[in-house]
């Protein structure tokens, strides 16, 4: 499926890396009285409101152990089955267009003692398949899927996440977050033997509060992952207390604060109470949780799962305002109270809404370009982009744009370098942005027509070639399905041999040959 692509980039003469057009673009300049500014022209897009896939964003999938522990019967469920390439490649063909499943790891064999090698390469052979099939994994470590709240002492737990850190490190490319797991009951950190303790007001319990020992377990987990992913909580109030946070202390990130690598940077949120009632079950009970979630989830990861089909849920149009609010990027498929919920959405018109707008869902509005440039000169290009979706671009991704030679397929690519991983460089959830590439044509490009594409793949090496894990656009007429580019619907004419202005809205710079 790819080999034309990759031949298409082997015959590449040049990569190139855009920059902001801040600098001679920024200036002003004007052509000299002998030398003609290029034409300009400008490309309107047609919104496309159909359902399709996109990586790290959307409905889950949720792979779980085949039942529920029972250790009063002295039960242990094995871990699921291995999966296979076919059954997660369905998923996409599905009408929500799935690229996320929620893997539950369940580690109850191992209470006392190392993961085996066996089992370590089973995990590894499940992840294998993901990345074949197109999809990432939202992975939860559990050492059992019940209720009764019991765990490991805090060594054993330490140890097997410094064996798991390779297994993290080695597959970082299709992790798309971690859910904190390992405490308590399904690894949901509710309720634990060692690592939450309960807040009492007054004889009743009021809320759940990390013990010191789960402060460490979850900082270990962070260790162990890249330092470019998250880690999802089960409450806002686990973050204080993994910041060390009073009350009056804790403040939402700020676009500066984000994605900088820090452990605030990186703490998200999965909601295992997603719209039980307005307060989402036990996930905002503190004051201010809830207005807390609602601004640091424009810089992090909020993820959820319904677990039954109460009223709150199924009010025409909450779903939306709710995931609006908390700019919501992913949520169960399936499940307790799934048949009847998603039912309800649909008849209240709010499922597809979701389905399209959860995570990100960028859109380009319009294009501004020079018709004609010269080798050794400077293009530029300017992109509007909207953001229709409830949340953003919370893991890196590469910016480039492609100029493609109608005649023989070279492709000439100039990437934007921007910090954080272009993540606030792109527009965020409601946003629209004008996104400025200028770049330098190689003195050695043919003259020739070249079409004009926008690609944003997946940075990982052994992604980034494949369409599965580039993000498609909303818009009518621009997806490639065979290359991951997005057509921007016109053409560029490299001229050779004469200086040439090159202009874009109303910025322009003179190049002389």
């Amino acid at each position: 499926m790819f080999l034309p692509f990759q031949q298409m980039r082997a015959a590449a003469l040049f990569v190139g890396s855009a920059i902001l057009a801040s600098g001679a673009f920024a200036q002003g300049l004007q052509p000299p009285a002998d030398q003609g500014a290029s034409a300009r022209r400008e490309i309107r897009y047609e919104k496309d409101d159909s359902i399709f896939p996109n990586p790290e964003r959307g409905f889950f999938y949720a792979i779980n152990p085949p039942g529920a522990d029972d250790y009063s019967k002295g039960r242990l469920l094995s871990p699921h089955g291995p999966l296979k390439v076919a059954d997660l490649k369905a998923l996409r063909k599905l009408p929500e267009g799935i690229t996320l499943v929620r893997d539950v790891i369940r580690l109850g064999d191992f209470w006392n003692s190392d993961i085996s090698a066996t089992r370590l390469a089973a995990i590894q052979a499940d992840w294998d398949a993901v990345r074949e099939a197109g999809l990432k994994v939202i992975p939860r470590f559990v050492y059992q899927w019940g209720m009764d709240n019991g765990d490991p002492e805090e060594a054993v737990v330490l140890r097997h996440i410094e064996q798991l850190r390779p297994l993290l490190e080695r597959n970082v490319d299709i992790i798309a977050s971690v859910q904190a797991g390992f405490l308590g009951g399904c690894g949901e950190g509710n309720a634990s033997e060692h690592y939450v303790r309960d807040e009492w007001d007054n004889g009743s319990r009021k809320w759940q509060k990390l013990d010191p020992a789960g402060v460490r377990v979850y900082k270990a987990l962070m260790a162990a992952l890249p330092p470019d992913r998250f880690v999802t909580v089960r409450y806002p109030r686990y973050k204080w207390d993994m910041m060390g946070w009073s009350l009056s202390e804790a403040h939402p990130l700020t676009a500066a604060e984000a994605f900088d690598g820090s452990l605030q940077s990186r703490l998200g949120y999965y909601d295992d109470g997603f719209m039980g009632d307005n307060k989402h079950y036990a996930m905002f009970q503190m004051r201010g949780e809830s207005e807390f979630a609602d601004a640091d989830s424009a810089f992090s990861v909020f993820e959820g799962e319904i677990s039954d089909d109460t009223s709150y849920k199924l009010q025409p149009g909450q779903v939306v305002k709710d995931m609006e609010r908390y700019h919501q990027n992913s949520l169960n498929w399936d499940g307790d109270g799934w048949d009847r919920v998603s039912a309800v959405w649909k008849q209240n018109g709010d499922y597809d809404v979701i389905n399209r707008r959860m995570g990100y869902l960028l859109r380009l509005v319009k294009t501004e370009i020079a018709t004609e440039a010269a080798p050794g000169g400077l293009l530029a290009l300017q992109v509007e982009m909207t953001n229709d979706g409830f949340g953003r671009v919370y893991n890196p991704r590469v910016v480039e744009v492609v100029l493609r030679n109608h005649d023989t397929g070279a492709l000439y690519n100039f990437e934007a370098n921007h910090e954080k991983g272009n993540r606030l460089w792109l527009p965020g959830p409601g946003e629209s942005k004008t996104l400025d590439f200028s770049t330098t044509l190689p003195e050695s490009m043919p003259a020739g027509n070249y079409e004009v594409l926008l690609n944003l793949p997946d940075p990982a090496p052994r992604l980034r070639n494949r369409s599965e894990y580039s993000i498609r656009l909303a818009n009518q007429k621009v997806w490639e399905d065979s290359t991951g580019f997005n057509r921007l619907l016109t053409d560029v004419r490299v001229v050779a041999g004469k200086g040439m202005s090159v202009v874009a809205g109303d910025k322009a710079n003179t190049t002389q040959k």
